[in-house]
């Protein structure tokens, strides 16, 4: 049972930050108010609503997992530095903003792509890196981290960094290309552009529609023909009339189409629907299926390849009755693909229990948790959608180390 100084902590939370604290969060943040109030959860509330700054790094840290590490997701950095070699040859600068930067390396290993194309001096240029949580800026700041941060390398730009036994500390030459800023995304400031724009595994804790509210502001302020990179747990059912995308090794990438003008503060409430995809969001790396009841496997890939281009046209009713003529298979494929059509199709109830087959026959895959998330999230099941998004998130923790 929650006490009243304690339940208005957490509406507070909520009200800063968006975030809701789910359920099976509750203990973490009472733990984390008790360690704040010398073993009273009552006194660190208490300490929280005063506006203690101590007392607010560690409920941000008790509500959030601040789990990142340098190139992570190395397709986007490779996107990037194709557009910063395009917008230097045209002549023009590459700003970019990491939005939900935690503890920089983000912001780093952009940086570290704009020093490789740009000169220093060149205006305008930069990345911009925006965090709720100032003890994670004074992190960023600092430039020093663990070699766990580094656990994938540096994806070709190893000359930025330096590696020092267990630490890897940012050249000094990359400081100049980065600014960090203590900036909460539901506030963000206004009158700013950018080229290029990260939001990558920031929306897990919010509802659609405070994630929604959040991506219009930050997409009103990209430009036209600007890049947006979002993470493979985010949220983004961006208008297909709108935005084209595309997989740089297992990233996707958005982009407006080339016709398309910059939206309107009106018109990119309209950016934002209510999912409808076409092709996944996630990286294909499903695995094998654990029985095939169907000798002819090339014939489900042959039905397979036809889903995808079938619903790539919008076809998405017609996409679904290819895939019933696959028959019973418990390939984990099928059933991915069962759940976003009938997401795109605004079924989502159907979709919940497809995807929860995908779970079940493919156990070690995070990436089911995640669409099951958003399919309940539809569905007006957010605390279900919640739970998902923390089971996905711990997998993908765990299988990374």
């Amino acid at each position: 049972m929650k006490s009243d100084r304690f339940s208005a902590a957490i509406d507070k939370i909520y009200a800063q930050t968006g975030i809701i604290v789910a359920d099976h969060r509750m203990d973490q943040v009472r733990q984390a108010m008790a360690a704040l109030g010398g073993g009273s959860p009552e006194e660190g509330a208490r300490r929280y609503l005063a506006d203690d700054p101590d007392a607010e790094r560690h409920v941000m840290a008790a509500v959030t997992v601040g789990e990142t590490y340098f190139f992570r997701d190395a397709g986007h950095f490779e996107r990037l530095a194709i557009f910063a070699r395009e917008r230097a040859a045209a002549g023009r600068p590459c700003r970019v903003l990491s939005a939900g930067a935690s503890s920089g390396e983000e912001a780093w290993s952009a940086a570290a792509v704009l020093a490789s194309t740009y000169v220093r001096e060149t205006a305008g240029t930069e990345v911009v890196a925006w965090e709720l949580d100032q003890y994670r800026v004074s992190t960023a700041l600092r430039g020093r981290y663990s070699a766990w941060s580094a656990r994938k390398g540096f994806a070709g730009y190893a000359r930025f960094f330096r590696v020092q036994r267990d630490a890897v500390e940012v050249s000094p030459a990359l400081r100049p290309y980065v600014r960090f800023e203590k900036i909460n995304l539901i506030t963000p400031p206004q009158g700013c552009r950018f080229d290029a724009i990260f939001f990558r595994n920031v929306s897990i804790y919010w509802s659609l529609e405070t994630t929604a509210a959040v991506l219009n502001g930050l997409l009103a302020m990209l430009e036209p023909d600007g890049l947006f990179f979002p993470g493979p747990s985010d949220q983004v059912p961006l208008d297909r009339a709108e935005w084209t995308s595309d997989f740089f090794s297992g990233a996707r990438v958005y982009r407006r189409h080339r016709d398309r003008q910059a939206p309107t503060a009106k018109a990119a409430a309209e950016t934002l629907r209510p999912p409808r995809y076409a092709t996944p969001a996630v990286s294909p790396r499903m695995s094998e299926p654990a029985t095939v009841r169907h000798p002819e496997r090339p014939t489900v890939d042959a039905i397979l390849e036809k889903v995808r281009a079938t619903a790539d046209r919008g076809e998405y009713a017609a996409a679904l009755a290819l895939l019933g003529a696959i028959g019973n298979t418990h390939d984990p494929r099928v059933a991915m693909w069962q759940g976003i059509l009938l997401l795109s199709l605004e079924r989502p109830l159907e979709a919940v229990s497809a995807f929860q087959r995908w779970c079940y026959w493919d156990p070690k895959n995070h990436d089911c948790h995640r669409w099951l998330a958003v399919a309940y999230e539809t569905a007006g099941r957010s605390e279900d959608a919640l739970r998902e998004r923390r089971v996905a998130s711990e997998m993908e923790m765990s299988h990374e180390c």
